[in-house]
């Protein structure tokens, strides 16, 4: 299992990754901006299936589970 804090944004917020390298599936809570960076540092450790949550809203971008252009189709 993996759990790992990253300081990210503009506003300096932290984003999680959660992840399970037996079955290389993770979860980013909260990535802000930097969620194309976060995932390939995922995938350096192991974690292929991404799933991307944001829990709160970033002035910047989607709120509460939106997702950006093409995220769906990450991981």
């Amino acid at each position: 299992m993996i759990v790992k804090q990253y300081e990210v944004g503009n506003f300096a917020v932290f984003c999680y990754l959660i992840g399970d390298e037996e079955t290389q599936e993770g979860l980013l809570i909260d990535p802000a901006d930097d969620a194309d960076k976060l995932l390939s540092q995922a995938k350096s450790r192991g974690i292929e299936k991404n799933q991307i949550c944001r829990q709160h809203p970033f002035p910047c971008g989607p709120h509460h589970g939106e997702r950006r252009d093409g995220e769906e189709d990450r991981g």
